[in-house]
């Protein structure tokens, strides 16, 4: 239960990212609205989606990749971050493997992996094995930062495939309402903050229709050098605007007639002969 965006823009002719989080989790079997699910780890920022729980565990694994990030690296270190991030997912899968074969079958992945080298139809390995297939990560990541000329974003999903994104990412329960939101414009990275954090908040709150996404929101600007929070008094009336436009229908000055009704002819109905009784 989650919601979490990230989306590059400009401000004062520097790159900048917009973050933009809901605050909604569980805490046991009550649902709260105080979970703050970003981060900042070495010169990134990162948002945590999905159960806290794994997120945190998932963030632990991946943070000496993320902090040995250096500020405004260039475009090999980035790539080396994300090699770095893949091996460590890598690792938190297996991880993730053998405390659920432990606690089904009192065996580690390392001992599943052995055992399968030399009984490869054993159909206990077999099902041990599709079980493996079948588990995820429990949670995503969305790792912002900077290279020496812009913004970067890179996504840490839940099957552990780890991509360097274009533009935004959303991740989450609510991610494919805001995606679709986010997804109806042409983006530039060079998109000013004021339009960025309108467009930011107008997925978040579309998103909310999820009923896992909750109604409070986290917003916040960064750039290489510095971290800003939105004024609450910007974000009343960015959020009121958006509720506005979000809940109204545009009006149409259109004076003709608004349906062009044209009768339809139907072939005329035949009777059918009864068939022979069965």
């Amino acid at each position: 239960m989650s919601l979490c965006i990230a989306m590059t823009c400009e401000h004062e002719n520097k790159p900048g990212i917009v973050l933009c989080c809901d605050l909604a989790g569980t805490r046991g079997d009550v649902q709260s609205e105080d979970i703050v699910k970003i981060r900042d780890v070495g010169y990134a920022t990162v948002l945590l989606a999905g159960n806290m729980s794994n997120a945190r565990e998932l963030l632990i694994a991946c943070t000496q990749s993320i902090v040995e990030y250096p500020v405004n690296g260039d475009d090999l270190a980035i790539t080396r971050l994300k090699e770095g991030l893949t091996k460590a997912v890598k690792q938190r899968k297996r991880d993730v493997s053998t405390a659920v074969l432990s606690a089904e079958l009192g065996l580690s992945w390392e001992e599943i992996f052995n055992h399968a080298q030399v009984h490869p139809n054993d159909p206990t390995l077999m099902e041990a094995w599709s079980r493996i297939k079948r588990l995820d990560l429990g949670a995503e990541l969305v790792v912002c930062t900077f290279t020496d000329d812009e913004a970067a974003i890179l996504v840490v999903e839940a099957s552990g495939k780890v991509i360097w994104v274009d533009h935004y990412a959303a991740v989450g329960t609510g991610s494919q309402i805001a995606s679709t939101f986010l997804h109806q414009r042409p983006y530039a990275d060079s998109m000013p903050l004021d339009e960025c954090l309108y467009r930011a908040v107008e997925a978040k709150m579309a998103a909310e229709r999820n009923p896992y996404v909750g109604p409070k929101t986290n917003l916040e600007f960064r750039t290489s050098s510095e971290i800003s929070f939105i004024s609450n008094e910007y974000y009343a009336q960015l959020k009121a605007a958006t509720a506005n436009w979000l809940h109204s229908r545009p009006t149409i000055n259109f004076t003709g007639d608004i349906l062009d009704t044209r009768r339809l002819k139907y072939p005329a109905v035949k009777s059918r002969t009864p068939g022979p009784s069965a």
